[in-house]
């Protein structure tokens, strides 16, 4: 069953990939002055966007403490 899920899983990745990777959803590629503003030249072997794309959750929660009071909670009962 893992296998079977996990190849449906790639088939729906590789979907997605394939209808993202279309001309008109590229950014397109600066010009030779530009290069230094979007790509890091220090490397000579590859050369890696200089901003990163990150996710910050909408809602921002504490799920250490919940976690922290549920151990306590059990503790507390099993004494």
């Amino acid at each position: 069953m893992r296998v079977s899920v996990a190849e449906s899983v790639g088939e729906i990745v590789l979907q997605l990939c394939s209808c993202i990777n279309r001309q008109q959803y590229l950014p397109k590629m600066p010009t030779r002055t530009e290069l230094s503003n979007v790509f890091d030249p220090s490397l000579p072997d590859c050369q890696p966007y200089l901003f990163k794309v990150c996710r910050v959750p909408i809602r921002p929660g504490k799920p250490c403490s919940f976690h922290f009071f549920q151990l306590s909670f059990e503790e507390s009962l099993f004494r």
